[in-house]
């Protein structure tokens, strides 16, 4: 097992065991799934608080 303190020169970011990863995104993702009316109702209830979607978010059919 890697520490942090070994983890491959490429990677810029290293988690508790070790393991090397490239930065691909500057904020973290949150992925939602359940059944499609659930999620409307989530979209729906985001949108009415004010919150805006990411642009380019979008909901599956």
């Amino acid at each position: 097992m890697h520490t942090p303190a070994d983890a491959p020169r490429w990677a810029t970011k290293a988690d508790a065991d070790g393991t090397g990863y490239l930065p691909m995104l500057r904020q973290p993702v949150l992925v939602l799934a359940g059944p499609a009316e659930l999620l409307r109702a989530a979209h729906t209830r985001a949108l009415e608080r004010s919150l805006t979607p990411v642009k380019g978010a979008r909901m599956h059919p």
